[in-house]
């Protein structure tokens, strides 16, 4: 299952996996190690080429589905803002397990 983050350029946010073999990433996820492996929290950035994601259709007929996958990484920061604006704009998935900054303000303390 996978959620779409909101935003227009935003990538397709993998919410769950179905580990079942008969699953198509339930079957790609046995054949690879640990760390190559589509997890929840990933995010799917191209299907099939198109980054775009109303772009972003399955193959038809059954052809092979090429995805690129990004994983995200934990980072933690303190920021000092002297009664400034964050100076960010901050976009989130559905399920508010992630954050992602789509927009880095001139105006701001960041």
């Amino acid at each position: 299952r996978q959620e779409l983050v909101p935003g227009a350029d935003a990538p397709l946010f993998v919410d769950s996996v179905d580990m079942d073999a008969d699953t198509a990433v339930g079957s790609y996820n046995k054949t690879v190690s640990e760390h190559r492996q589509i997890q929840a929290g990933d995010f799917v950035v191209a299907l099939n080429g198109d980054s775009e994601p109303t772009d972003m259709k399955p193959s038809p007929g059954g052809a092979p589905l090429v995805m690129t996958i990004q994983r995200p990484y934990l980072v933690s920061v303190r920021v000092q803002r002297h009664g400034q604006p964050l100076g960010l704009g901050i976009t989130c998935t559905p399920s508010g397990s992630s954050l992602g900054i789509k927009e880095v303000r001139e105006d701001g303390a960041v």
